[in-house]
């Protein structure tokens, strides 16, 4: 649901992957609207796995483009990400620190500052 939780990250997947020297890393997308896989299944690069939303403190309507008690605005929807070299059972990487990684590091997408691909 869209419903507001402080220090909540809403709707979350978590993706056990390999990094480019084959460690393990973890990746959560945070605050989705739909997730369209299931625990277990294997994911492919490309596949649409979940669909950005403002659930858990992203659907606060006092934040900039929000909707007074419906959240984010669609169009602002986002899908938050972190990423960390440890994660099994855990669906919150603010505990994980030293564990914790740059996201942007694993995507194979870039973006500009303005959110654009490159």
């Amino acid at each position: 649901t869209n419903e507001y939780k402080e220090d909540s990250l809403g709707n979350t997947l978590m993706i056990k992957s390999k990094d480019k020297d084959g460690k393990e890393i973890f990746i959560l997308y945070c605050h989705l609207d739909e997730i369209y896989v299931h625990e277990g299944d294997k994911v492919k690069h490309g596949q649409k796995v979940a669909k950005s939303g403002s659930t858990g403190n992203a659907s606060y309507s006092g934040l900039p483009n929000g909707v007074r008690g419906h959240g984010i605005e669609k169009e602002n929807w986002h899908c938050h990400i972190e990423a960390a070299t440890k994660g099994e059972s855990s669906n919150n990487f603010y505990y994980l620190g030293s564990y914790r990684v740059k996201a942007e590091d694993y995507m194979k997408t870039k973006f500009d500052s303005n959110g654009n691909k490159m």
